[in-house]
């Protein structure tokens, strides 16, 4: 196939060939059919609250390239549902201790116009946050106070 002749260039092949032990300290990366089935979930009638609580954290770490510790420092007040993005903004992380901005387009790959898994996730969200009657702002300062982000 055409589209798939980038896969044997020069640049792909040697990155294979080379034996460099601290190479290997990285995570492996997540396969595409895990993203997706992740995503698929998520978009279930069937998915309880927890589940899609979970899978979205880990959808939005992986496709906003973010630690687990960065999420951990999200700004809740801060995250911003476009059209076709969701931004937010790390208050610290590992790579820059003021503040990292970062942003993931909405369309998955089981996406139907505006129906997609972040609304899906933040809608979650903003119904826990509802029925427990705490503020995203009394949320952080708890969690600061109780140390989960230290």
């Amino acid at each position: 196939m055409p589209a798939l002749s980038a896969v044997s260039s020069a640049l792909v092949t040697s990155f294979l060939l080379r034996k460099i032990p601290r190479d290997r300290k990285q995570a492996p990366p997540l396969p595409l059919w895990i993203l997706v089935q992740w995503e698929r979930r998520i978009l279930m009638s069937s998915c309880s609250t927890v589940e899609a609580v979970i899978l979205g954290c880990f959808l939005t770490m992986a496709w906003g390239s973010l630690r687990f510790s960065d999420c951990q420092r999200l700004d809740l007040e801060k995250l911003v549902l476009g059209d076709e993005d969701h931004r937010g903004l790390i208050w610290r992380s590992k790579a820059a201790m003021s503040g990292l901005p970062f942003g993931i387009i909405t369309s998955g790959f089981l996406s139907h116009g505006s129906h997609n898994w972040v609304w899906k996730f933040l809608s979650i969200l903003d119904q826990l946050y509802a029925s427990n009657s705490v503020g995203m702002a009394d949320l952080s300062r708890e969690r600061l106070s109780a140390g989960f982000f230290q």
